[in-house]
């Protein structure tokens, strides 16, 4: 999305989506949220662009006001690591679920 390359879904992508009637745009780690979804690469870049170029709004139908402030917080995540792992169906990342076994 913020790059504009197509590729198959993987571990490398994460799939966003508008919650509360349009009114936030999220991370949806698990990609089990309900909803009219988008994917990004799972990289700061990726979102930062997709981020500047308002395209999270316009792919998932949403008013340009939308609530980021999630996607922002996902992108000082990605900063710090530059990748995060996927989630599993619980939405917990692999380090988490590493702590809890």
């Amino acid at each position: 999305m913020g790059c504009r390359r197509s590729e198959p879904l993987s571990d490398d992508l994460v799939r966003v989506v508008a919650v509360e009637h349009g009114s936030s745009i999220v991370p949806d780690r698990s990609a089990t949220m309900a909803g009219r979804g988008a994917w990004v690469h799972r990289n700061a870049d990726c979102v930062r662009t997709a981020l500047e170029r308002k395209a999270f709004p316009r792919s998932l139908r949403v008013g340009l006001n939308a609530d980021v402030s999630a996607l922002n917080e996902f992108v000082a995540q990605l900063c710090g690591d530059q990748t995060i792992p996927p989630a599993d169906a619980q939405g917990r990342r692999s380090e988490e679920m590493d702590r809890n076994r």
